[in-house]
């Protein structure tokens, strides 16, 4: 089941997913016959960013996902009645109706509450086994969170725009960021305080999926915003004079320029990849498998110069592709499972390497033929993702309803597709057949999205556009009603059974 965290809705939340929403939505997962929640990325962006692919880092849990019920000092404070005034309830009502995610507003609310509860912690807790527990996981996470929660202050005195900032702290002399801890020590552990009530309600969702037999997914953004704490933290890792996109295909005839900073290969190869092992490292504490987004990216990166000097690639030439993609898979893969997104213009040599290494890449139904002949997905390779879409397409509903009608009738050439004709409106058996051509793939995993399940609209982004719809999508009913829905569960679950899909046990 494909389902971004944030389009989670239950009663209680503040307008968006929240960590706590999984544990409803997991149970619910399970009675339908899935093992497995696959989440978009859930790391940190900056105000105003709702992309989560622009993260500001690839280690902190973003704090818009705290259940402000769960946590303590929220609640010591007499919850939204003692925390929010009179119009900030009116504010919160309005997030919690609307239709999509409204980030700025809930952001700016759990901004102001999270502050409160940081300052009832501090005055309260010092001496307590809470405050130890806190210390205890400063220490842990020291190696990313140290840096994480610096540059949050650093931001927040000057700009996000680290190159900005006075060379001392630009530049990481030990002095300068010494001095800034000790200036900006509240809000340093404001920050840390922050990750660790995010921390501690993940743990506490994951540890109640797993026990119902789900796991969660997660999906790794290539790579960080240019303005991100791990970028300034680790400058060396990045060649912070190129920016990164996408080279001209049929989708883009003058290519794509992301802005994104492009990694320094040779760096990294010297250092054995360690920033990369970091982040696998982390992830695999937060989730059993992850997605690797953009994962051509990894052999090569695609540049575009600041001086005009034409783009190219990095490393330039093939055999270096195929042995850098090799290492750095190798790297994620130690610390855990992994998926690979493979899709849209990728050269043969990436995915005979991932054969190679046997890490799936994704089969997408609409999208698996050569012109108006679909491949039988009970032909898919067995090392591989099945699946009806993803959040950069429209929805199966959506999909189906535009499908030129000599591409429905070349689709409906499927097994199992016989008794619909072209002219066939979307309706529940078509889905569930449809449905069941995924599910019968003998590919090693199948992830649906929530939309494509339950037959509904609503896609979660339309990529090259910017606009209010993009990264806002909510599912359209709470978890409250969804969990009582006996006939939806039960329907997903027969399918999964007659497909041979039912997890086990």
């Amino acid at each position: 089941m494909v389902m971004p965290l944030f389009s989670l809705r239950s009663d209680a939340g503040w307008g968006v997913g929240e960590i706590p929403d999984l544990i409803p939505f997991s149970g619910w997962a399970a009675d339908a016959g899935f093992s497995a929640v696959m989440l978009l990325p859930f790391h940190e962006v900056w105000p105003g960013e709702t992309s989560p692919y622009g993260a500001v880092t690839a280690f902190a849990l973003d704090p818009v996902f705290l259940r402000l019920d769960a946590c303590e000092d929220f609640r010591a404070l007499g919850g939204e009645a003692g925390v929010l005034g009179p119009s900030e309830r009116e504010r919160l009502v309005a997030c919690r109706a609307a239709e999509r995610v409204s980030w700025d507003e809930v952001r700016a609310l759990k901004s102001t509450a999270v502050r409160r509860a940081h300052e009832h912690f501090t005055r309260t807790a010092p001496g307590t086994p809470r405050y130890e527990a806190f210390e205890r996981f400063c220490r842990d996470e020291a190696h990313w969170l140290d840096d994480y929660a610096l540059y949050h202050a650093l931001a927040t005195q000057h700009s996000p725009n680290w190159a900005a900032w006075p060379q001392p702290v630009r530049d990481r002399e030990p002095e300068a960021l010494a001095a800034a801890r000790r200036e900006l020590a509240t809000w340093v552990s404001y920050r840390q305080y922050v990750e660790w009530q995010l921390t501690l309600q993940w743990h506490e969702a994951r540890e109640q999926a797993n026990r119902r037999g789900v796991s969660f997914a997660g999906d790794l953004p290539f790579v960080v915003s240019r303005d991100a704490a791990d970028v300034w933290a680790n400058q060396r890792a990045f060649r912070l004079d190129l920016r990164l996109g996408a080279p001209p295909d049929e989708f883009s005839a003058e290519g794509q320029d992301w802005g994104l900073p492009v990694y320094d290969w040779d760096f990294l190869k010297r250092h054995d990849y360690a920033w990369l092992r970091a982040r696998a490292e982390r992830s695999s504490r937060l989730c059993g498998m992850w997605r690797i987004d953009h994962v051509v990216g990894l052999f090569r990166s695609y540049y575009q110069t600041h001086t005009g000097e034409p783009p190219g690639f990095l490393p330039p030439d093939e055999p270096s592709q195929r042995a850098q993609g090799r290492a750095t898979l190798e790297a994620f893969r130690a610390a855990g499972d992994i998926l690979a997104e493979d899709l849209g213009v990728i050269p043969p040599f990436v995915r005979a390497s991932l054969k190679e290494l046997r890490i799936p890449g994704f089969k997408v139904l609409r999208w698996e033929r050569d012109e108006l002949i679909y491949r039988d997905p009970r032909q898919w390779d067995e090392v591989s993702v099945a699946t009806t879409g993803t959040h950069d397409t429209d929805t199966q509903k959506e999909w189906w309803q535009t499908l030129p009608h000599a591409e429905r009738e070349a689709i409906l050439r499927l097994p199992g597709l016989e008794p619909f004709g072209p002219d066939a409106g979307y309706t529940a058996a078509l889905r569930d057949a449809l449905l069941r051509l995924v599910y019968e793939a003998p590919s090693r995993l199948v992830l649906v999205p929530f939309q494509d399940a339950l037959g509904l609209e609503g896609r979660v982004n339309l990529p090259g556009s910017v606009s209010p719809a993009n990264w806002t999508y909510r599912m359209p009913m709470s978890l409250e009603t969804l969990t009582t829905d006996r006939a939806t569960m039960h329907r997903l679950r027969e399918l999964a059974a007659v497909t041979g899909r039912l997890p086990q046990g």
